[in-house]
């Protein structure tokens, strides 16, 4: 036996002396994709790094003016009901931001309360892909200053009917945890294109043009670097299929107004994301008329 152990012992020792230039070629390598890859992520940052605020979903029960998704929601006196306005039902409260609260990106507002709502009524969640900013049935409402005592009657909160199509379960209730942060543009943004040839066309080769001419592991790698979901205000937008602002060509909303993507209990469609965009001049005048709805999933 002890024969028969020193020749595998031989064996090992050989293997493992012919696979050791193998293994150093291999992490040599990575090490050359992973500095290629840092540098083009170095460029598109350094041309397009915005600060956003993105939240955490925090189990413990929101306050009624609290930043959270979901639970009852106020509507001061001289403003109406939210409603489905083909199904004539009140809408659900998606999201409510309370600027107050945390210190938005520039540009947002520094006070009062952003509401969101959607329809529990339709399989779209209120969503119209083929005019995303007729609020019909989904709503945004902004108040400038929030009531130190709310009045009892004007608290809302819509009951369930077995029918109740929401991406979220109706007791569902989350306050959101504001972090203040920084996003370089996500891939999928339908700006990448031109960030990409600003910032990186000269780190291409002659035979490379955009970013999909890139080698294969070189993008996979560029993209995981880039690829953002996450559910926040400002910065760029994750979607699972495309941007639809593509198409848009008046108005353009380049300002990531919220988005939502699917997390804990939330779940849009398969694993999907929602957003909203509002343009850099209605944001300014706090007008959330033209506000662009979409979501998608796998």
């Amino acid at each position: 036996m002890g024969f028969l152990k020193k020749i595998f012992a031989k064996q090992e020792v050989k293997t493992q002396n012919e696979t050791k230039p193998k293994n150093e070629e291999r992490v040599e390598n990575q090490e050359k994709i992973q500095a290629t890859v840092e540098m083009f992520y170095e460029r598109l940052k350094n041309t397009s790094q915005k600060p956003i605020t993105y939240f955490t979903l925090e189990k413990d029960k929101p306050a009624l003016f609290d930043c959270k998704i979901g639970g009852a929601y106020y509507i001061p006196e001289h403003e109406t009901l939210p409603i489905d306005q083909i199904e004539k039902s009140p809408l659900y409260l998606l999201a409510q931001i309370n600027f107050s609260q945390f210190k938005a990106p520039e540009g947002f507002p520094t006070s009062g309360l952003l509401q969101i709502f959607i329809s529990g009524d339709d399989d779209l969640y209120g969503c119209d892909f083929d005019d995303p900013r007729f609020q019909k049935r989904w709503a945004i409402r902004y108040y400038e200053s929030i009531p130190n005592q709310p009045v009892s009657n004007r608290i809302f909160q819509p009951k369930a009917h077995k029918e109740t199509m929401l991406p979220f379960p109706l007791d569902c209730e989350y306050r959101l945890q504001p972090h203040e942060h920084f996003q370089t543009i996500t891939i999928n943004d339908y700006r990448f294109k031109d960030y990409f040839t600003q910032s990186c066309q000269d780190l291409l080769k002659e035979d490379q043009h955009t970013i999909f001419d890139l080698d294969d592991v070189i993008y996979d790698n560029l993209c995981d670097r880039l690829e953002t979901f996450a559910s926040q205000i400002g910065g760029y937008p994750c979607f699972t299929q495309y941007d639809p602002r593509e198409y848009m060509k008046d108005n353009p909303c380049d300002i990531l107004l919220f988005q939502l993507d699917t997390v804990e209990d939330i779940m849009w469609g398969d694993s999907g994301v929602a957003n909203f965009f509002v343009s850099e001049q209605d944001l300014k005048n706090k007008d959330f008329t033209n506000v662009v709805y979409n979501w998608d999933c796998m």
